[in-house]
């Protein structure tokens, strides 16, 4: 298939809670679409219908927002609450919009992000055939205007990238005005990790900057190596520096203990490791809409954006 584009799956935030287990299917053949039949609602919105409804909370796998934030609602295995007679066997996608009344087409942002998400699943479950709500049930969902025959040709939409939201990584790939090309910085101090270390900071690297270009994931690494080597850390060591309190998000939300590093982050982190600084001394990130709201942002000096990402010192 053409156009490959990287794409992010993001926790909401705040995280939902389920007030019931979610059980594990024990096969899938199939992926169900549907529309919110809002384009203002967000994961947490759904999530309180579905629990008034007594569905247990948020019932589809993942949700594709407008804008194209891809979230991760019960997750990729998980036995959904989406299609009546139908979830055990099925990976329930919701895409944020009106597709029953609205006549404009599916913005390109969020077409893009949902055949890169259909493309993720099929590539983990084969050729699994795609279907909207309304071909297994009696309902109009996902609505008469949804582009379910594009959808199925799995092709992306040339687009321009858009900003990234506080939450997400864009699916499209930056232009060149986007990235700016930071100067190298060679006064750091060479790292030597173990196996187990080593995979850490991978698993980091995927929690963070998974949806980033490669410089994009290698300057977190370089982040990280800063702070290793600055006195104004407590931390010395990879381990410290990664699981300190209140510093590293993913640790928070879980995302690193989920984190599953392919070939391109480990091939990325192991040129970070060999290489000069390429973060301009940076000790902070954090996602491009905070730039201006962060504490960061609020008493460091900004260094540099780099696709999703701004980094301080």
């Amino acid at each position: 298939m053409s156009n490959q584009m990287n794409f992010e799956i993001r926790q909401p935030s705040p995280a939902l809670r389920f007030p019931v287990t979610i059980n594990q299917r024990t096969r899938t053949t199939r992926i169900i679409l549907h529309h919110y039949h809002s384009e203002t609602a967000t994961p947490q919105d759904v999530h309180a219908w579905h629990n008034d409804r007594g569905f247990g909370g948020f019932g589809y796998n993942f949700a594709v927002d407008m804008d194209g934030t891809i979230w991760e609602g019960r997750g990729i295995g998980a036995f959904g609450v989406h299609t009546a007679g139908n979830n055990h066997d099925s990976i329930g996608i919701a895409c944020q919009g009106r597709y029953d009344d609205r006549t404009t087409a599916m913005p390109d942002t969020q077409f893009n992000a949902l055949v890169a998400l259909i493309r993720h699943i099929r590539s983990i479950y084969g050729e699994i055939p795609i279907l909207g709500h309304r071909d297994v049930t009696a309902t109009a969902c996902p609505g008469q205007h949804f582009p379910m025959d594009e959808v199925r040709r799995l092709e992306h939409r040339p687009v321009t990238p858009i900003v990234q939201k506080d939450t997400m990584t864009a699916c499209c790939p930056p232009t060149e005005q986007q990235v700016p090309t930071p100067t190298p910085n060679p006064a750091q101090p060479p790292l030597t990790l173990t196996d187990f270390e080593l995979d850490a900071l991978c698993r980091m690297v995927w929690a963070e900057a998974r949806g980033e270009d490669d410089l994009g994931q290698r300057l977190v690494v370089h982040v990280i190596r800063n702070r290793i080597a600055s006195a104004e850390f407590s931390a010395s060591r990879l381990l410290e520096v990664l699981f300190q309190v209140r510093q590293f998000a993913p640790v928070r939300d879980g995302a690193f203990d989920r984190a599953t590093p392919d070939e391109r982050i480990r091939r990325n982190v192991q040129a970070a490791l060999s290489e000069p600084d390429q973060s301009q001394g940076a000790l902070f990130f954090n996602t491009v809409r905070l730039r201006e709201t962060s504490e960061a942002a609020q008493t460091r000096t900004h260094v540099f954006d780099h696709m999703g990402h701004s980094f301080y010192r």
